[in-house]
């Protein structure tokens, strides 16, 4: 299938507090176009993008871009993980799915931001490793997920399963081991000093892990929740 990640989608109550977080961690923002009646903010460090929506989502959602949307949403009309559609010629054109562990896909027929014109800076979370998914079974996930993914990253068998699979630039982690949390970016930091002073600076400081994930410096909770997990090395290697 022929999706292109656009971004991972989560909801913002307070989108001035949102994008100086973003931007204090050297993120830089894009320019958005007026598909939403809510209010809507994009903000990338050209390994990610984040869309930052002024409307409540049950939970974050990772939104693709699919050109020809309405042929798709013929075939997915008797999909049992199908939670949404709406293709009428009035409006813009989206399906909602979601896995068996309610982690959502946003299928939309066009991008709704403008790309950057240069590949924008890393911040100063370093690199990112994947969207982290709890997942009680790895393997039956991977069945929803392997149609939008072009590629298997990594596998990790013990002491739980964990699998990485590419979606289209984004890699997306199935973890067992991570059951029981909310969904989360993990990084691997290059300094996690300057990380840190900044961190306590805009009142975001690293808290203790406790992901189930081994290797993790701490968990960093952004204005709209969303929880970074924090690495000194990729625990998939």
């Amino acid at each position: 299938m022929s999706a292109r990640f656009l971004e991972i989608s989560v909801t913002s109550h307070d989108l001035p507090a949102s994008l100086n977080f973003y931007r204090s961690l050297g993120f830089t923002e894009l320019t958005t176009a007026d598909t939403w009646p809510h209010p809507y903010a994009v903000v990338t460090d050209g390994q990610v993008t984040i869309g930052l929506h002024g409307h409540a989502f049950e939970a974050p959602r990772i939104a693709l871009s699919l050109p020809d949307l309405q042929r798709t949403a013929l075939q997915l009309g008797d999909n049992p993980r199908l939670q949404s559609m709406r293709i009428d010629p009035e409006s813009f054109h989206e399906v909602l799915l979601a896995d068996e562990d309610h982690h959502a896909l946003w299928l939309l027929e066009a991008r709704t931001y403008s790309p950057a014109s240069e590949t924008p800076p890393r911040s100063q979370l370093g690199s990112v490793l994947e969207w982290t998914l709890p997942v009680r079974d790895a393997l039956a996930s991977a069945q929803f997920w392997a149609p939008y993914s072009n590629a298997s990253l990594a596998v990790i068998e013990r002491p739980s399963m964990h699998m990485r699979l590419a979606i289209d630039s984004l890699p997306v982690g199935l973890s067992e081991q991570a059951r029981g949390r909310d969904p989360m970016l993990s990084w691997r930091v290059d300094d996690l000093a300057t990380l840190g002073v900044t961190l306590n600076r805009i009142g975001h400081p690293l808290q203790r892990c406790g992901i189930g994930i081994d290797g993790c410096y701490g968990l960093v909770t952004t204005p709209e929740g969303l929880g970074f997990s924090v690495f000194g090395v990729d625990f998939a290697d």
